[in-house]
């Protein structure tokens, strides 16, 4: 891994900034915050040259959109899926507290796929952290999803019994 220490000022600017490694210098160019018009130096150079003319920082094609369709289609539906829980759980007395955390959970959920959306592309070496996101929003959404169902079953049996008590059938 290399670990060179950069300094890097912004174009037109005098405030130079620095010592950064190579990985954090090549974020800052992979999001935005550093232009490839930017200025860079380390040791070894005799002069400051343009981030976009240093080969350790060009786009090598290998950067990943951060959200793939699939994980942002998990994470909507786990996160409402939480929230029409939560508010199920508000409405009765002894889940309120739960419901509340359900709520906080599905918009939570739904924070971070809008915030992971907004980043054009993710180091690959993210990759397995983005699969487990990805298996654990899918295990969320079914818990959810069989939760709600055995709840709707739950509440129908015993609506179906308590209606059947008091119109005297056994």
């Amino acid at each position: 891994m290399n670990t060179l220490a950069w300094y890097y000022a912004r174009r037109g600017a005098t405030e130079r900034c620095g010592p950064v490694p190579t990985r954090v210098l090549r974020a800052l160019l992979t999001d935005g915050r550093l232009s490839p018009d930017d200025l860079v130096w380390r040791d070894g150079l005799r002069e400051w040259i343009r981030a976009g003319d240093v080969p350790e920082f060009q786009s090598d094609g290998s950067a990943s959109p951060a959200l793939s369709p699939a994980l942002r289609r998990w994470m909507t539906l786990a996160g409402v899926l939480s929230i029409f829980s939560g508010i199920g759980g508000c409405l009765t007395l002894f889940g309120a507290a739960t419901g509340v955390l359900m709520i906080i959970a599905g918009s939570a959920m739904l924070g971070a796929r809008t915030a992971l959306g907004s980043i054009s592309s993710a180091d690959p070496a993210w990759a397995p952290f983005m699969d487990q996101l990805a298996r654990y929003a899918r295990a969320m959404t079914w818990a959810l999803f069989l939760g709600i169902l055995g709840t709707v079953f739950f509440v129908c049996f015993y609506f179906g019994l308590f209606a059947g008590i008091l119109s005297g059938i056994p």
